[in-house]
């Protein structure tokens, strides 16, 4: 009885000791899975994707290439959180800045040769922190292979990034194709700063500011909802031409949302249109504002001065004219601001205290 009591008791030993061991392999696997599992959802941008495959997470980039993140050592896959990073656009820099990881940036094409307003890069560029990697054309690859970069950023495009790949690839440097520039939902262009907190891990940050922009701009949008539509004319001159977005760009996507009826509305597809100026000035008799894309312009002159048959514009005639800011393209991390400055152009009367941000009013003269 004594030996039976003894071999149950070890029986019953062993299968809670096989029940723990099997419990605490299951939590060990759980935790593991955890390491790969992420809670970013995207809801706007169309050229990346974020998705779970098995143990991995999957980042399909800008160029529809398919990256295995890491978070161990992986020669198969990019190894996250990345915290040595170059930067082939000031767009880059912007969307890291707004998650507060600037400091991850060391390396830019650019750097010595551009105007920056983004004040982390500025100051880190003056003391040196960050370096100058060439132009985003012709980079300097012995600089950025002395940096030891965990990943370059590259802009995306056909033609834009494929030869740096290829360079990058032979000295064995990850890459991340970023095609923010080809959405055409301005939020879908501010969603691509989740690329870069899922390489950082900072996706907490990012899904917070994605939702807070996300709430703010469609608070913006309801505000000036019921307000009567002005003719937006949105346009910019280049060397005789006149350019225009399309119907489906981020452009016309943001005056749809800021309640303006635009003057090319049914030019279908996304980018832009190039127009003679005959052609600008016979649809725009009906504008009510210009904003002039070209160029950083000061004046209603410096536009005239481009074309003279320009001066015919109403709105120009009318002194109803805007402008980007310097730091324009750098602010793509501000959607918020982006959309607050819109509405304010196109429904000045509801934002009587607001100051524009992204954009100017262009003086008469």
């Amino acid at each position: 009885m004594k030996k039976q009591y003894k071999i149950t008791v070890i029986m019953i030993a062993a299968i809670v000791l096989g029940i723990t061991s099997y419990s605490s392999l299951q939590n060990d696997f759980e935790d593991s899975i955890k390491k790969y599992e992420t809670s970013l959802e995207i809801t706007k941008a169309k050229y990346f994707k974020i998705y779970n495959d098995e143990q991995k997470i999957i980042l399909v980039d800008g160029a529809n290439r398919k990256i295995p993140l890491s978070y161990e050592t992986d020669e198969n896959s990019l190894q996250v959180p990345a915290n040595r990073i170059i930067v082939f656009s000031s767009t880059h820099a912007a969307f890291m800045d707004r998650l507060g990881i600037a400091d991850k940036i060391v390396g830019v094409t650019g750097g010595n040769s551009n105007d920056w307003y983004i004040d982390s890069v500025t100051s880190d560029l003056d003391s040196g922190r960050i370096k100058d990697v060439g132009l985003s054309t012709n980079p300097n690859y012995d600089q950025i292979v002395a940096l030891d970069p965990d990943v370059v950023i590259l802009t995306g495009g056909i033609g834009m990034w494929e030869n740096h790949g290829k360079k990058l690839d032979e000295l064995g440097i990850p890459f991340v194709v970023v095609s923010e520039w080809m959405e055409d939902d301005p939020l879908g262009k501010f969603e691509w700063i989740k690329v870069f907190s899922i390489i950082t891990g900072t996706e907490d940050s990012a899904v917070d500011l994605f939702d807070i922009v996300s709430e703010k701009t469609k608070t913006i949008f309801e505000k000036v909802s019921e307000s009567e539509k002005p003719q937006v004319l949105w346009a910019g001159v280049f060397k005789g031409t006149a350019y225009v977005p399309r119907d489906n760009s981020y452009v016309g996507e943001i005056i749809r949302l800021a309640n303006a009826d635009y003057i090319f509305k049914d030019f279908s597809g996304s980018g832009s249109a190039q127009i003679s100026i005959e052609e600008l000035l016979l649809r725009s008799n009906d504008a009510d504002i210009l904003v002039y894309s070209s160029d950083f312009v000061d004046t209603t002159s410096d536009i005239t001065s481009i074309h003279p048959l320009l001066s015919e514009l109403r709105p120009i005639q009318n002194c109803n004219v805007y402008s980007f800011q310097p730091w324009y393209w750098q602010s793509v991390d501000k959607y918020d601001d982006f959309a607050n400055d819109v509405a304010a152009i196109m429904h000045p009367e509801l934002f009587s205290d607001y100051q524009l941000k992204q954009f100017k009013k262009v003086s008469c003269v």
